[in-house]
Parts: structure tokens; sequence; C-alpha cells
């Protein structure tokens, strides 16, 4: 069957005839067997059956293609223009501006999945491609100059010299005969010798990139074909050249370039001095540095505590920018609220590293307020007469608010307490109530009382022995001229030890006095001591500690009972 339709085929093209059309004619219609396109390149007709696909060879330019049956898809391509058709299609229209419509029956319906293909040319004037592959030159001919791989036309029938040239590439001389079955013509490019190129620069050290390429650093030399090339020298703080250089070893193998300094001054004034300075991410020593001018660069001047600043500059190019930096401490806000309002509060920053940090070290607050305090971690204690003593610790974070609300829990008096407390010393038990100035008195009257009922119990002692002797010294003596003596020394002896013993009972009966009325001042004025509050105070206190909405507030709720 195949054989007698390639049979078919080449009865056809060997009696082909030219189309309807005076301008217009086919050659060489086939069938390819071998060929794989049409399924490599798989287009679907609306049928979503594969298209068969026709290759029309030609070097005409600006056809307008159609079949019977309609076109899937149109691919131009240089010397060829491919045509996917649906299955069956049995007639081609072609037209091209300036030529009538030329309708080509087709000798068989097309076949899916399979390729056809035939040439297309014009008996008056033809279009012709220049094939040279990937490298694109000039071809000149007659005088004109035209480029190869794309079509030139308007060429007649006849032979023509022409002359590729491409520099980096032997020139090829060569004549083509155009004619309607010769329009399309394929050439291969040889390189010619690479030769020596030398890019030299000052100051030398610049990088260089040819077509991108890091080739190496000025004074390059190094080999490379004849041609254009693209050129870039760069070197920091300089201008970077960007430009085209057409190396030819006939005309020049050298290249000189001098690079033009790009950069200005920075002198940035930073307070506090020993602060640290980061340039364009980079830390740098404190003082002028030379930059890059024209760029966009950024400055960060920072410290530990501080706040930390950032900022872009740019530098213009001979001239010197100054930049004023002063750091603020890192601070946040405490907004506090103790009751009672009194209350005497000292806090007590945790660690101590700044000059501001002194300001807050065991000052004294009462009652409400609001500070802006160095960043970091505290201790607050709030102490009042009549309330438990408090404390806590807190942070202070940078730019932020902390709310602090606290309430001190009433401290319960007790009468038992206070007299048992009194018992064992006096002005303990006003202690115990916070009657601090009863308390000291007692305190002191106990102490002098009961010292000095020590000294003269001491002292009564001391002569009581001293009497005893004198007595004994007495009762032996039995010299006559001295017992009127040792009498006399017993007799004074006697009269001492009497004085110390009544000092002795005056100062214990005072002591005793005093403990007796510091137990009973104890246990009638502790109750008529405690503080007034508003409310029933009942039998228990509560300390709050909240933070109240606020910026990154942190709340808490922590209640004691007693």
């Amino acid at each position: 069957m195949r054989k007698s339709l390639l049979l078919v085929i080449y009865l056809f093209t060997s009696c082909l005839n030219y189309l309807v059309g005076q301008e217009l004619k086919v050659k060489n219609f086939q069938e390819n067997l071998t060929d794989i396109s049409a399924r490599e390149n798989q287009v679907l007709d609306v049928n979503s059956n594969p298209s068969a696909m026709v290759k029309i060879y030609t070097g005409l330019t600006g056809l307008v293609i159609d079949g019977n049956r309609g076109i899937e898809k149109i691919e131009v391509l240089p010397g060829a223009v491919w045509v996917w058709l649906p299955e069956g299609t049995s007639q081609l229209k072609i037209s091209r501006e300036g030529m009538p419509m030329f309708v080509y029956s087709l000798p068989l319906e097309l076949t899916q999945s399979t390729v056809y293909s035939f040439e297309l040319e014009s008996d008056q004037l033809f279009s012709v491609i220049i094939n040279t592959g990937s490298v694109s030159a000039e071809v000149s001919i007659r005088d004109s100059i035209y480029n190869t791989n794309s079509t030139i036309t308007g060429l007649l029938e006849n032979k023509y010299p022409i002359r590729i040239e491409k520099l980096g590439y032997l020139p090829v001389e060569d004549t083509i005969d155009i004619n309607e079955s010769n329009l399309y013509f394929s050439y291969a490019l040889e390189r010619s010798e690479q030769a020596i190129i030398k890019i030299n620069s000052i100051p030398v050290g610049a990088v260089v990139l040819i077509n991108g390429e890091h080739v190496g650093s000025t004074d390059f030399s190094g080999y490379r074909f004849p041609g254009e090339y693209h050129l870039q020298i760069t070197m920091t703080n300089y201008i970077p050249i960007d430009t085209t250089i057409v190396f030819d070893p006939a005309a020049q193998n050298t290249y000189d370039f001098e690079l033009i300094k790009n950069t200005g001054w920075l002198n940035p004034i930073i307070f506090p001095t020993d602060a640290e300075i980061s340039i364009d991410g980079s830390s740098v020593i404190p003082g002028i540095k030379e930059l890059n001018a024209g760029s966009g660069h950024s400055i960060s001047v920072y410290k530990y505590r501080y706040r930390i600043l950032s900022e872009a500059f740019q530098v213009s190019r001979g001239d010197t920018l100054t930049m004023n930096f002063t750091l603020e401490p890192e601070q946040g806000d405490l907004s506090f609220i103790i009751e009672p309002g009194d209350a005497d509060i000292k806090m007590n920053k945790t660690e101590i590293n700044l000059d501001i940090d002194e300001d807050f070290k065991l000052r004294k607050w009462n009652g409400s307020t609001q500070l802006t305090m160095p960043v970091g971690e505290y201790s607050l204690k709030a102490k009042s007469k009549g309330y438990l003593t408090v404390d806590t610790v807190f942070s202070i974070p940078d730019a932020k608010t902390k709310y602090l609300y606290m309430t001190m829990p009433v401290k319960k008096l007790n009468r038992g307490s206070a007299i048992a407390l009194s018992f064992l010393f006096p002005g303990i038990g006003q202690y115990y109530s916070q009657r601090k100035a009863a308390g000291a008195g007692f305190l002191t009257a106990g102490i002098l009382s009961l010292g000095a009922s020590g000294y003269y119990f001491y002292l009564s002692e001391s002569l009581a022995k001293e009497y005893n002797n004198a007595k004994s010294s007495y009762q032996e003596e039995t010299d006559v001229s001295s017992v009127i003596e040792n009498r006399e020394l017993m007799d004074n002896k006697y009269q001492s030890y009497l004085d110390a013993t009544r000092l002795r009972d005056i100062c214990l009966g005072i002591t005793a006095g005093i403990w007796f009325i510091n137990i009973v001042d104890a246990g009638i004025f502790t109750k008529l001591h405690k503080p007034v509050l508003q409310g029933n105070i009942g039998n228990s206190g509560n300390y709050n500690l909240t933070a109240s909405p606020g910026i990154n507030s942190v709340g808490a709720s922590l209640n004691i009972r007693f």
C-alpha cells in the first residue's frame, strides 16, 4: 500500500505543473516517512486529534497560508515555514503581498502525525538566505551589505559573487547561483588565530571583566580572538569603566585607561565618645573615613544600654560630610500607686552601669508618681506605720511604661503579743505597736534602770565584802591602841554598804516600776494606735501588685493573708 502511495507521489511530482498564479510555484511535494517532527512537536486539532505537518521550504517572506479545513499552528523559520493542519486537509491557499492568491490542491489528503514537505518558489524576484550558523556576519553582494541568517529579498535569477566577513573569523569568498531551486546557502565560519590583548589602568590592580567574565586585574595580558568585546574595569573608590572595544590585532592590541577617584569623606562626631561605629555593616575605628561617592551608605552608632542610632547617607566626590550623633540612654517609664500614700518607698537598681543609674540608688519616694528611669531590673520596698513591709522586683523596658499598683496589708496588732514582748524587755511591745517614740523611751529607761540596778547590786556586794573584812579585823585586833581605829573603819564600811543597798533597792524598784508601767502601757495603748482605714479591716491584709494595660505590660496579682 505504502509503495503504491509513494508511486503516486512520484508520478505526481514528475508530472507537476505550475499552479494557478503567475509567480508562485510548488516543487518536490513528498511525504517524509522518516521525519518525526510532527510527533516531537505535536499539536492537537479541534477534535483533540494529532495534526499533520507540512514543511514549506522557501526564501519568500510575508506569506499568508490557509487550508480548506483551517490551520492549527504556523511557525516561520529561516528558509522555511512549518504548518500544522487537521487530518484530511486537501488544499492550501497561499498569498503574498503584490501577488495573486495561489490555490494548491494537495496530491493526497493529509494524515495525522505525518510530515509532508515541498518547495515554494517565485519566477520573478527571489529571496535567499545565507546561513552562517550561530555566528551572525556581514555578507556583501554586488556592493550591498546584508546580514547573514536573515532573508535577503529582491534578487533576480543570476550568479552573484559574495564575501562573508566577521571580525575574529576568516573571510569567506564564493559565488552563489540563485534560481528557483537554489535559494538557501550555508557556510561554516572558521575562527582566526588568537592574539595577545593588553588592558592597562592607572592605578593598577583594578578588576577586569570581558563579556561579563572575570579575567583578572590590571595590568592584564591574555590571548583573545579578534572581535568586539564588552569591557568593564572596576576598583573600589573609583568610577567604573564600562565600554565596548573592537579588538583587531592589526590595528591595536593595547588599551590604556586612567581611573578617576570617586570618594568623599565622612566625619562622624559621636557622644558618648566611646560608642562603637558600624559603616555599611562593618565595624570601624572612630575618625574621618574615606568612602565611595555617589552610592548609598549606612552608619550605625551603638553602645551598651544606649539606643542605637542608624542613618543612611551619601558623600559627594571630594567633599567631607560631618554627621553628629548623640546617643540616648535606654529609658522607660514607671507609673505606680502605693497605698497608703504616706508609705516610705525605696527603689534599688540591681545593676549599676551608668552614671544615670546612680540617681535611683536607694532614693526614697512616697505615695504615687510617674518616673522616667534607666532600663534594667529594680527592687522596691515600701514601709508604713501600721502596715506590713512589702517588696517586689520589676523590670523597666526601653521606651515602654511599667504600671504598678500596690496596697500594703494592714499589720494586725495583738494586745497579748504586745504585753508578752514588753514583759521580755521594756519598749519592745511599743515597737511592735509601731509606737516608736514610746518604745524608744521605755527601752532607754529600762536599759538605764537595769544598768543602774546592776551597778549598785555589784557595788553593794563589794562593800559587803569590805565590811566583813573590816569586822573580822576589828574582832581579831589585840592592840588596845588599834581597836578604836578598826572599829571606826568597820562602822564606815557598814555605812557605805547600807547606802549602796539603799540605792540598789531604789534602782530595782524603779526598774520594776518601769517594767510594770511598760507592760501596762503596751496592754492599754496597743489597740489605740492601730491605723484607722476606711472600710472593714478584718483579720487579713491584701497585697496587690498589678500591671495596668500599657505598652508591653505584664499583669500579676498576689494575695497574702496574715
